[in-house]
């Protein structure tokens, strides 16, 4: 069967025209698209569609039987093995740390030259990450490194360390051979040239996916000789020569290719911080008002930098907005508590325990455990600025040799909570902790931030099934890495958070296309978001990514500069598009304006990069002086109230009452206290108590009647070193050894 190209046009939405395409004509009954596969670009894109499609079939009081919707990796998916076992990601990156691991540095001089860097567990598993995204990426090309090296040994410019490469990858699939399970990347590219698909699929329907992998296009065809394959394009037949036969811009003809925007000098709009560009964004949605309401609009975020400024405006304004992307699993605060208990039984460093105790999940299972959360952390600033401790060691050191104190408690049950990592299985262990910790948790689920925890727990849950299996295959990982791998694993994770009663959805750059709102406004139009930032890195530059067939810059470019230009096109007949460039990152680092915004006339270019580059003034509005709220400090905890007035003040106190007399009072009368445990060194109190110590014990012990120098300064100098031992651990910081020299 023929592959044939489908020009839907682009003066209409996309989902409008998909539609249009896959249900022409009225519909006079039920409409069944069971023999159909619709491939659209993302996840977002699927919804609109589905959407779309339902829409239509119940305006004439139909009902849409089947519509499957999928994205690319549909064509990927391996039906289960048999007799092998396929290996979870968590297991693949346990087998290339435990292959590098053991491997004789002798053996890669080329890839791993000696630096001196220490190649222990952790290396390795970095490493192991590393070599595993670059098969990753080869193999959206069909390739593996053993296949770059054999197919295009003559464009390698460090062919050895290729060569190298290829060794690596083989002791890697060896190994796997050897427990008996299959290569994850390897059936995805045994895939492409055989897919399954279901049976009852006759047809497929790309739906303008303007960046299809290579490894998609052998997919299609192989498929081509069973299977009816439509490829949609969204733009008109005329520029029919920009785009080739899947669908693709020509990176050649998208080079140079002009984008029109309409009323440019007012289309495109350059405003300061990303905090200015919700501002704006606010400011534009008031002034359209009377034409455009809040299902009319939508907002691109390419830099997701700004989408925190944008919500909170949205929010203040009561239109709540929605973020469909994935979140990143290390932004919530279970990934937190996992990272911080990983990093304190991997380092024991104290910094690592005091991150830990400070984790709100921690400190609410210390109050539940009965515990004062207050006194606790400020027993722990105290300590901390009295001993400086550098390990965990060092806190049970001190701490033993103390009174029970609500801090050596709590810290006794941290390491209870850790211990089960010295005697069981790292997965079985961290489930038990987190069953611990959240035994009293209770889940909403019209709380969002209880459906977002559930939707992360469920993640985690996942992800230590998959440590679960990486150990009992090898049993000879250590706790330590097989907690680093689950960090590691973790740290790669997202999930979908449920959508609340939102106006307004803010979506990425791929998802904007696919929103047929008729008032657009992309935030972030700069360098680096638009068009993505660059692909090429140390081991793929995009040179190689060219020969091999790889997504490269040019391409995403390319992509790119169609998918702006079909953003302003399905809008110019009966909508509008702006473009806000932002001129400073949120931490003040200056950006420059996307190249795609230079793409007109050349009568044009002058004025248009005269004002992309025009100095911003903003100034941050002057609100009048106005008591916010009222102060009612509480004393600290077990402050005594004065006993009598106070009849008389030292020159020092009358200049600080004089100077600031509600902060007299917080020093003088309640005696409060800065506390944080940032100390790393001894200060002047530390010195003070040192020489005091010495001098008292001097005078106590009669030695200040010996008049022999040499042995009074001994005495005096062992002295101090007694009171820094009793102080701090055992060798004591190098702050301190310097300050005692």
């Amino acid at each position: 069967m023929a592959i044939q190209r489908h020009f839907i046009g682009w003066n209409r939405p996309i989902t409008d025209a998909v539609q249009s395409f896959l249900i022409p004509g009225a519909i006079s009954e039920s409409i069944d698209l069971g023999n159909t596969l619709v491939v659209v670009p993302t996840r977002q894109a699927s919804r609109r569609l589905r959407e779309t499609l339902a829409a239509h079939c119940a305006a004439s009081d139909a009902a849409l039987l089947s519509a499957e919707v999928v994205l690319p990796a549909a064509f990927f998916r391996a039906p289960p093995l048999a007799d092998q076992h396929e290996c979870s990601t968590l297991l693949t990156q346990a087998i290339w740390a435990d292959v590098l691991h053991n491997s004789d540095p002798s053996d890669f001089t080329t890839l791993f030259p000696p630096t001196g860097l220490k190649r222990d567990s952790a290396w390795a598993g970095q490493t192991g990450e590393t070599l595993q995204t670059l098969r990753a990426t080869l193999s959206d090309g069909g390739y593996t490194i053993q296949g770059v090296v054999e197919q295009h040994a003559d464009s390698l410019e460090e062919l050895e360390r290729w060569q190298e490469l290829a060794e690596a990858e083989q002791r890697y699939l060896s190994r796997i051979e050897d427990i008996g399970y299959k290569d994850t990347t390897l059936r995805k590219i045994e895939q492409s040239s055989a897919p399954t698909l279901p049976e009852a699929i006759t047809r497929i329907v790309v739906a303008s996916v303007p960046d299809p992998s290579l490894l998609m296009i052998r997919a299609l065809e192989s498929l081509q000789h069973t299977h009816a394959i439509d490829i949609l394009i969204a733009a008109p037949e005329a520029k029919s020569q920009l785009f080739d036969k899947w669908g693709c811009p020509k990176p050649e003809r998208w080079q140079s290719e002009p984008i029109d925007i309409p009323n440019s000098d007012t289309a495109i709009i350059l405003v300061g911080t990303p905090k200015s560009q919700a501002d704006r964004t606010i400011r534009i949605i008031a002034e359209a008002a009377q034409q455009f309401g809040p299902g009319d609009i939508a907002i691109g975020v390419p830099d997701r930098t700004v989408i925190p400024f944008i919500e909170t405006a949205l929010t203040e304004q009561g239109l709540p907005a929605f973020d469909p992307s994935e979140k990143n699993l290390n932004e919530h605060p279970i990934f937190g508590l996992l990272d911080a208990f990983i990093s304190l039984y991997t380092a024991r460093s104290y910094s690592a325990l005091r991150n830990l105790i400070r984790h709100p999940d921690v400190l609410t299972y210390l109050k539940a455990e009965g515990f004062q959360v207050n006194k606790l952390l400020t027993g722990l600033d105290e300590f901390q600025g009295e001993h400086l401790p550098l390990r965990l060691d060092d806190v049970l050191t001190q701490l033993s040799s103390a009174p029970p104190s609500d801090l050596s408690q709590a810290i006794a049950a941290i390491c209870n909570l850790i211990a089960p990592f010295d005697t069981q299985q790292s997965a079985k262990a961290t489930q038990e902790l987190l069953q611990t910790l959240y035994k009293k948790r209770m889940i909403s689920s019209k709380n969002a931030d209880d459906q977002a925890f559930a939707a992360a727990a469920d993640k985690v849950s996942e992800i230590i099934r998959e440590l679960a299996e990486s150990e009992d295959v090898l049993t000879s990982t250590d706790a330590a890495t097989s907690l680093r791998l689950l960090r590691q694993r973790l740290a790669q994770q997202t999930y979908h958070a449920d959508r609340e009663d939102s106006l307004i959805d803010l979506e990425g750059w791929l998802e904007l296309p696919w929103n047929n709102a008729p008032f657009m406004i992309a935030t972030g139009m700069n360098e680096g978001r638009v068009p993505d930032g660059r692909l090429s890195d140390m081991l793929l530059p995009d040179s190689l990514r060219k020969t091999l067939g790889l997504r490269n810059d040019a391409g995403r470019l390319a992509r790119d500069a169609y998918l702006m230009t079909l953003m302003i096109e399905t809008r110019r007949e009966s909508g509008k598009t702006l473009f806000i460039v932002g001129k400073t990152s949120a931490a003040g680092d200056p950006l420059k304006p996307s190249r795609l915004l230079f793409r007109c006339s050349q009568t044009e270019l002058p004025a248009r990069a005269q004002a992309l580059f025009a100095p911003v003034e903003e100034r941050a509005p002057h609100h009048a002086s106005t008591v916010s709220f009222k102060l009612s400090p509480l004393a600290p905890l077990g402050h005594r109230p004065l006993a009598e007035a106070v009849n008389k003040l030292s020159v020092t106190a009358f200049r600080s009452y004089l100077t600031c007399p509600f902060r007299y009072y917080l020093n003088n009368v309640l005696y409060m206290r800065s506390l944080d445990d940032s100390k790393r060194e001894m200060d002047a109190l530390d010195f003070g108590i040192m020489i005091h110590t010495a001098l008292q014990n001097m005078g106590e012990s009669g030695m200040w009647k010996n008049e022999n120098k040499d042995e009074l300064a001994d005495f005096l100098i062992s002295e101090a070193e007694a009171t820094l031992a009793h102080r701090f651990p055992s060798p004591p910081p190098l702050p301190v050894q310097i300050a005692m020299e």
